[in-house]
C-alpha cells in the first residue's frame, strides 16, 4: 500500500482495525472466556458471533469506501498510469505465503497447538522457508531478531501497565461501585445497557480486553440477565464493546503493534481511526435495535 502511494496512517488505520475481527468472529477466545466466566454455551456463542462479524467487517468495507469518497488524497488517483503500478514479477513468490498459512491455519484447527505455540509454530515455518530459499543471511537474521525484540518489548511493556491498572482498579473497588450505582438507580432495562456499553467503551481505552472480561463480566453479567437481557446477546455485545479498545488511545494495543511493526506515528494511525471507531458505536446500536441479528443463528441450535 505504502508503494502505490495510499496514506500511511489510513494504511495502518485498516490493518489494526481489521485485526480486531478475531475477537468476534469464531473461534474467538474471548467469547471461549466469557462462556466459562458465565457458563453459557460455548457453541450457541460462536454462532452468535457470525452473523455480527460478517455485518462487521462489511462496516469496515463501507467506512474504507466512505472515507476515500470524502478524502480521496488518502489514496493514489485511480487515473495513475499502469506503467507507474508495480507489476509482480513472475518468479512464483506466492507459494511460500500459502504453505505458512496452511501450516498456521492447519496447526490451530487440528487441535495440534494452541493460538500462542502456533504464533511460535509459523515463526518456525518462516525461518525454514527462508531458509529453504536462501534469502536469509546473517545480516537479515539479526534484524529480524532486533526487530521482534523491540516489538515484543512494546507489546508486553503494555499489557503490563494494563495489569498494574486493573490491580488498582480491583483493589479501589472502582467497578463494582459504579456497577452498584447503575443497577440501583432505577433506569430503565436499555438505560441501564447504555450505561454498561458506555462504560466498557471507556474502559476499553484503558485496560486489556481479558482483564476486562475477567473483572466485569461476573458483575455485569448478572445485572443484565436480571433485567430481562439474554446472556449469549450481552456476551456478543460485551465482546463487540471491548473490541473498540483496540484501536481507541491511550490504550489502542492494535495500533500500537500496527505502528511498531511499520514505523508511522500512532498519533497518525489514531486519527485514522476515528471513523472505524464510529461505525463500531453504529454497528453496536444496531445489534441493539435489532437482537435478532445476533441470536439467529443460536436460536437454530
Amino acid at each position: 500500500m505504502k508503494k502505490l502511494g495510499y496514506d500511511e496512517g489510513f494504511s495502518v488505520a485498516i490493518i489494526s482495525i481489521t485485526g480486531t475481527l478475531s475477537i468476534l468472529i469464531p473461534p474467538s477466545i474471548a467469547l471461549v472466556v466469557y462462556g466459562i466466566i458465565t457458563e453459557e454455551s460455548v457453541g450457541k456463542l460462536f454462532l452468535a458471533g457470525v452473523i455480527p462479524g460478517i455485518l462487521t467487517a462489511i462496516g469496515y468495507i463501507l467506512t474504507v469506501y466512505l472515507t476515500i469518497a470524502f478524502r480521496p488524497q488518502l489514496v493514489p488517483p485511480v487515473t495513475k498510469s499502469v506503467d507507474n503500478v508495480p507489476v509482480a514479477e513472475p518468479k512464483g513468490r506466492v507459494w511460500p505465503i500459502g504453505i505458512l498459512i496452511v501450516v498456521v491455519l492447519g496447526g490451530l484447527y487440528s487441535g495440534v497447538a494452541t493460538p500462542t505455540e502456533v504464533g511460535a509454530l509459523g515463526a518456525v515455518a518462516a525461518f525454514l522457508i527462508c531458509l529453504g530459499m536462501r534469502r536469509m543471511s546473517f545480516s537479515g537474521f539479526k534484524l529480524a531478531t532486533g526487530n521482534t525484540l523491540k516489538n515484543t518489548a512494546m507489546i508486553v511493556t503494555i499489557i503490563f501497565g494494563a495489569l498494574i491498572f486493573g490491580h488498582f482498579i480491583t483493589m479501589t473497588q472502582v467497578i463494582p461501585s459504579l456497577l452498584a450505582w447503575i443497577s440501583e438507580g432505577g433506569y430503565s432495562p436499555l438505560t441501564v445497557l447504555f450505561f454498561v456499553v458506555v462504560f466498557y467503551i471507556i474502559l476499553g481505552m484503558f485496560m486489556d480486553q481479558f482483564a476486562i472480561l475477567l473483572l466485569t463480566v461476573p458483575i455485569t453479567y448478572g445485572l443484565l440477565t436480571g433485567l430481562g437481557f439474554d446472556g449469549i446477546w450481552i456476551g456478543v455485545l460485551i465482546v463487540k464493546t471491548a473490541e473498540i479498545g483496540l484501536i481507541t488511545p491511550p490504550m489502542g494495543l492494535n495500533v500500537f503493534i500496527a505502528s511498531g511493526a511499520t514505523g508511522v506515528n500512532t498519533k497518525r494511525v489514531f486519527a485514522r481511526s476515528l471513523p472505524f471507531v464510529i461505525t463500531e458505536i453504529l454497528l453496536i446500536g444496531l445489534f441493539v435495535a435489532f437482537p435478532d441479528l445476533v441470536m439467529w443463528l443460536p436460536n437454530q441450535m
